[in-house]
C-alpha cells in the first residue's frame, strides 16, 4: 500500500490568508509604528491610570490597546483591544468615550512613558502577589517587549507602601489576605468603601461603609464594536 503523503500543497499565489484580530496582534502588531498614547491627568493623585496605546496599520486604521492600571497596588486590573479602528474615530470619538464621558481629563504621553507605567505597575504588583489581567496575554503584543524598553524612574505604591483601594468588582477578602501574606499586617494602607486605613489591622468581620461606586471595569465597558 502506498504511503500517504502529508506534504502541504505549494501556494498557487491566490489571495492571502486572513488572520483573526487576535492572531494579527500576536504576530504583527509589534512591527507597526506607534501612533499616539494617552493617560488620564489625575492618575498620580488617584492611583488609577487609564492608558491608551495605539499603533498605525495601513489604510488609516489603528490597533488600539486599553489598559486599566492600579499604580498603587494591583497593577493591571483590566485590558482590552480595538482592531482596525479609523484614525478619525479614534481622535474624535473613542478618546472622548474613554475619558471625557467619565469626567476624566487626558493628555498625550510618550510611548516610553506609557509602557513604563504598564510594565512597572505589573512588576510592582507581582512582587505583592498579584498577576496582571488574563487578557494581557494578548494585549502585551501591542506593547514592545518589556526587556527592550529603557526603564524610567516612576514611583509605584503611595507614600512608600502599597495602598489598596477597593473596587466594585474586587474580591476584597482575597486581596487583603494576599497583602497580609506577602507584605505583612500593618505594612500597607488600604481604602475600603469610604474608609481609609493606614497601617491598621484588617478585620474581615468589620462593617465597612460602602459608597455608590462607578464601575471601574473600563475595558469591558467599551461600546464600540471591533471592526471586522
Amino acid at each position: 500500500m502506498a504511503k500517504k503523503r502529508n506534504k502541504k500543497k505549494k501556494s498557487s499565489g491566490g489571495a492571502p490568508v486572513k488572520l483573526t484580530p487576535q492572531k494579527y496582534i500576536q504576530t504583527r502588531a509589534r512591527k507597526l509604528p506607534f501612533y499616539k498614547c494617552f493617560v488620564n491627568e489625575d492618575w498620580e493623585e488617584g492611583g488609577m491610570a487609564v492608558i491608551v496605546v495605539s499603533r498605525q496599520q495601513g489604510g488609516e486604521k489603528l490597533v488600539v490597546g486599553l489598559y486599566l492600571v492600579d499604580t498603587w497596588c494591583l497593577g493591571l486590573k483590566d485590558t482590552h483591544f480595538q482592531f482596525r479602528m479609523d484614525n478619525y474615530e479614534f481622535d474624535n470619538e473613542f478618546l472622548s468615550h474613554i475619558y471625557t464621558t467619565r469626567g476624566l481629563n487626558f493628555e498625550e504621553i510618550s510611548t516610553e512613558f506609557a509602557q513604563n507605567l504598564i510594565y512597572g505597575a505589573i512588576e510592582y504588583a507581582e512582587d505583592l502577589g498579584f498577576s496582571p489581567h488574563k487578557d494581557f496575554k494578548l494585549t502585551e503584543y501591542i506593547l514592545d517587549p518589556a526587556d527592550s524598553i529603557e526603564v524610567m524612574d516612576i514611583e509605584f505604591g503611595k507614600d512608600g507602601v502599597p495602598h489598596y483601594t477597593s473596587g466594585p468588582n474586587d474580591n476584597v477578602e482575597k486581596i487583603m489576605a494576599t497583602l497580609i501574606k506577602n507584605v505583612g499586617e500593618g505594612n500597607f494602607h488600604y481604602t475600603i468603601g469610604s474608609q481609609v486605613f493606614e497601617g491598621e489591622e484588617y478585620d474581615d468581620e468589620d462593617d465597612y461603609e460602602y459608597e455608590e461606586e462607578e464601575d471601574d471595569d473600563f475595558a469591558e465597558d467599551i461600546e464600540y464594536e471591533e471592526t471586522k
